[in-house]
């Protein structure tokens, strides 16, 4: 496999199909587990980040390197203005990341090798998305990095929101 074809695949971990595909099977499974909050929690964390990145999209509107102006998502293509700051597939890969990281680790894995391993995984996984988009000339490098660090900063807002209302609810 070429760099090429290993960074096309990667790029579709940071796909709206995947998003979505991700969100309906995570949320499916902790349903079956009794864990609505959980599902609640998932579901405005995984759109709450997407809307996130959509409006710093627009409120930076920063051009994109390349001259690819073309949106896809679900075998559809739009032409629109498209932004590049930050990157969106960098943004959703790193939020599937950590929600994938969060529910493997509170509900399946339980011991600190396999959370390494899986760990490991999903930061290979965000590495190779946000290559992917310099790599192709979708994004500068900056548009990758503030994404990561986006998504890392608007997933642990939402889960100290998690934490503080589980807390109140105790508490009363």
């Amino acid at each position: 496999m070429s760099m090429t074809e290993f960074l096309q695949a990667a790029a579709t971990f940071g796909s709206v199909e995947l998003t979505v595909i991700v969100s309906v099977v995570l949320s499916g499974v902790l349903v079956l587990m009794k864990r609505v909050r959980e599902v609640i929690w998932l579901n405005i964390t995984i759109y709450g980040g997407v809307a996130t990145n959509f409006m710093l999209k627009l409120i930076v509107g920063r051009e994109r390197p390349g001259e690819e102006r073309m949106i896809e998502a679900f075998g559809f293509s739009f032409e629109m203005e498209s932004y590049s700051f930050p990157s969106g597939h960098t943004m959703r890969a790193t939020i599937l990341a950590l929600v994938v990281g969060y529910v493997l680790f509170r509900f399946v894995l339980k011991t600190g090798a396999m959370r390494l391993v899986a760990g490991a995984a999903l930061l290979f996984v965000v590495a190779s998305v946000a290559t992917s988009r310099v790599y192709f000339d979708y994004h500068f490098v900056s548009d990758a990095i503030v994404a990561v660090l986006a998504a890392v900063v608007f997933f642990a807002a939402m889960l100290w929101t998690k934490r503080f209302a589980e807390n109140r609810v105790k508490m009363a």
